[in-house]
C-alpha cells in the first residue's frame, strides 16, 4: 500500500488541496503498489518500496508486512546501493523514482536549502511476473 497522505499532510493542510491534471485533490488517497515492478524502460525488476510512503503489503499480516518490509528497507541502504552526492552551488539533479529512492542526510548546517521539484507523470506500476 503506497500513502503519501503522512509526508504531504503539513503541505496539504496549509494549501487546502491540490490539483493534479486539473483536478482538485483534498486528500492524497492509498493505492496499491507491487512491491517490485518491472522498469517500463529497461525491463529491470527493481523493488518499490520505501519507509516514507509504503504503509504495508496488502497480501500479508501486519507482523509479516512489517518484517519484510523492514528487511527490504535495510537492503536497499546497503552501501553498494547508495550514490552520496556531494552538492555544490547551481547544481540540478534528476533521478528515477521508478528505479531510485532519494534521502536528504541533512548537513548543510545554517545554509538555506532551496528545492524546485517537478514531478513527470509517470506510468502505473506494473505488477513483475
Amino acid at each position: 500500500m503506497h500513502d503519501g497522505s503522512a509526508q504531504f499532510r503539513s503541505v496539504l493542510d496549509k494549501v487546502g488541496e491540490g490539483k493534479w491534471e486539473g483536478a482538485e485533490l483534498p486528500v492524497l488517497e492509498p493505492v496499491v503498489h507491487p512491491v517490485v515492478r518491472t522498469h517500463p524502460e529497461t525491463g529491470a525488476k527493481v523493488l518499490f518500496v520505501n519507509p516514507g510512503f509504503t504503509s504495508h503489503i496488502v497480501e500479508l499480516d501486519r507482523p509479516e508486512s512489517d518484517a519484510l518490509l523492514g528487511f527490504l528497507y535495510a537492503h536497499s541502504v546497503r552501501p553498494e546501493f547508495v550514490v552520496r552526492y556531494h552538492w555544490t552551488e547551481g547544481d540540478l539533479g534528476f533521478w528515477d523514482n521508478r528505479a531510485t529512492q532519494h534521502s536528504v542526510v541533512g548537513d548543510f548546517g545554517d545554509q538555506h536549502r532551496v528545492i524546485q521539484r517537478v514531478t513527470i507523470k509517470g506510468d502505473a506500476p506494473a505488477l513483475t511476473n
